[in-house]
């Protein structure tokens, strides 16, 4: 009990702090947006319009960078940063995300009681205590789910990615616009993450850096793999056409591999499914006229 104590009093503490730094910064905010919105009428602009709440969230979101910084771990901080990216969430970063949190904690700290007394029950601060620790972290959850599901979907993008590369390379490409061209006739993540990273070369980064920095956004192994193959084929002089011919056979082989062992689970999952639905029916069926005329005997 007393360690249970110490964690919730830690938790609270942050939760508390993490509330007031938001609290400071949406007054700052709300004189900020005074200062501004007299200055547009000063000014004279007939096409002002009020700041809006997605404005307004973005410069809260921003002051509060400046206090997570001061009383947040770095190494917690890279951590989180590297979850964002590699869930493929675009409009979030870490100050958006702690300011996520506080609100739905904040949320259920303010509003568990008040619907609790609704609902004609006594207040329960342990169970509200819970709640509140439970959505600071629906974040991290939300975060892990997305990258779960992105990596999966890159697993089934890749193998048909590399072939529509190999396909190119064979046509006389050379590498960005064979690139190029998977953006033009691609879909999905991969395709989307390719154009990311013509964008980046068009900026003037280099292919090989842009691929790599691909690989860190993704942060699949298969993906990686073959990036770092396929950076070093070209760092060497090494001929790409038979790089991306080894690697389609090899990660279509693995693709396969791992279609078969998921159709292998499915007598698996489908028992449990027979035995509580199925089974008891036939079973109804069989021996239902036998046990009524037993019955009616």
């Amino acid at each position: 009990m007393l360690i249970t104590g110490v964690v919730v009093s830690i938790v609270l503490t942050i939760i508390v702090a993490l509330a007031y730094g938001f609290y400071e910064s949406s007054r700052k905010t709300a004189e900020l947006r005074d200062r501004l919105n007299k200055a547009v009428e000063q000014a004279g602009d007939e096409t002002k319009k009020e700041i809006s709440s997605t404005q307004l969230t973005d410069i809260v979101a921003a002051k509060m960078g400046t206090i997570i910084d001061k009383f947040v771990p770095k190494n917690y901080l890279d951590n989180i940063q590297k979850k964002i990216t590699h869930s493929g969430v675009k409009d979030m970063d870490i100050a958006k995300f702690f300011t996520n949190k506080v609100i739905l904690s904040g949320m259920i700290l303010v509003f568990g009681p008040i619907l609790m007394k609704m609902m004609g029950k006594d207040v329960n601060f342990l169970f509200i205590i819970i709640g509140a620790i439970g959505m600071f972290f629906l974040q991290d959850m939300d975060l892990d789910s997305k990258h779960k599901k992105r990596t999966e979907a890159v697993f089934k993008e890749l193998p048909s990615y590399i072939d529509l590369l190999k396909i190119c390379v064979e046509a006389g490409m050379d590498l960005e616009g064979t690139f190029r061209k998977v953006v033009e006739k691609g879909n999905g993540i991969m395709r989307d993450e390719t154009e990311i990273m013509i964008k980046e070369v068009n900026m003037g980064k280099a292919v090989t850096e842009a691929l790599r920095d691909m690989s860190e956004r993704i942060d699949f192994a298969d993906l990686s793999s073959f990036i770092t193959l396929v950076c070093q084929s070209q760092e060497m002089g090494l001929s790409l056409g038979n790089v991306l011919k080894s690697q389609s056979e090899q990660i279509g082989s693995k693709y396969m591999q791992g279609v078969r062992e998921k159709a292998g689970k499915i007598p698996v999952l489908m028992l449990l499914p027979m035995v509580v639905f199925i089974v008891p029916a036939i079973f109804l069926v069989i021996l239902g006229p036998a046990v009524l005329s037993v019955l009616n005997m």
